[in-house]
């Protein structure tokens, strides 16, 4: 079985709408839904495959590579199973 834990994410500012912040996000975790009127929309800029195929890559939208290494190194610790791609210079 395969556990997964949704923190809660720091809102965004005001002048980014959600799929800006997904945007920045690993591609595994870069999914948002949201519901209306019983109706539910999945904004996945990546695809599902890395979330899916449990493949972790790097997303240089915001982050260094220092941040990435420190972000998978945790990563692989509790889900010894998942492959990270190298964050390639």
């Amino acid at each position: 079985m395969l556990s997964i834990s949704i923190p809660k994410q720091s809102k965004q500012s005001k002048r980014n709408c959600s799929e800006d912040g997904i945007d920045t996000w690993l591609s595994a975790f870069a999914i948002g839904i949201r519901t209306h009127d019983d109706e539910w929309a999945v904004y996945a800029p990546y695809g599902l495959d890395d979330l899916l195929d449990m493949k972790v890559r790097p997303n240089r939208k915001q982050i260094t590579k220092e941040i990435y290494m420190r972000m998978v190194s945790s990563y692989k610790q509790r889900w010894p199973a998942i492959s990270v791609e190298d964050w390639h210079d």
